[in-house]
């Protein structure tokens, strides 16, 4: 039974719908992410980035994933760090989760915002028949490029340094990503 207020099922249903069949959560969760998207990012901004990577010794192909909050007008920024190179026939596979601090250039110069950056972590490395887990830092620099809103192309040099009995003594990452800042 209907009620005389909403028309019944068919006039409630009808009220939840909006710009064809879009409700209005879904209509709502549009806007919060046009917002996101278009917005010039706070002070202390939230950033979430992907790249690809290629580490050296060997030249091997890897991914990884950060996620970032930048203090104080974005000088300082705060980071945690996923990444893992393959192996190659010469190089043991490297996984390493660290956490990062960025001091950056507080002006942006013609897009570029560069940085030097120092890490902390574990490393993973795993060969056909050996592995080792233990610390690592990562000293390094990079540099944000502004793309637009809030997209920027990142650019990173980084030198890890391991701890332990590595496969590999030291090795090198360059890395190229975007990052999407909140």
């Amino acid at each position: 039974m209907g009620s005389a207020r909403t028309g019944g099922t068919e006039g409630l249903m009808k009220r939840r719908v909006l710009l064809k069949g879009l409700t209005r959560r879904q209509a709502f969760l549009g806007l919060v992410l046009l917002i996101a998207l278009f917005r010039t990012p706070s002070a202390s901004a939230i950033g979430l980035t992907g790249f690809l990577q290629n580490a050296s010794p060997g030249s091997r192909a890897g991914i990884g994933f950060a996620v970032s909050m930048s203090l104080f007008t974005e000088i300082l920024t705060l980071e945690g760090e996923y990444s893992r190179a393959r192996a190659e026939i010469a190089s043991p596979s490297l996984t390493i989760w660290s956490g990062n601090i960025l001091l950056v250039l507080p002006v942006e110069v013609v897009r570029l915002r560069p940085y030097l950056a120092t890490g902390f972590g574990f490393y993973r490395q795993i060969a056909a028949d050996a592995s080792e887990t233990s610390f690592c830092t990562l000293p390094g620099f990079g540099t944000y490029v502004r793309l637009g809103g809030p997209l920027h192309a990142r650019v990173e040099y980084r030198f890890i340094r391991m701890r332990g009995n590595p496969l590999q003594q030291e090795q090198r990452r360059f890395y190229g990503g975007l990052t999407l800042k909140f």
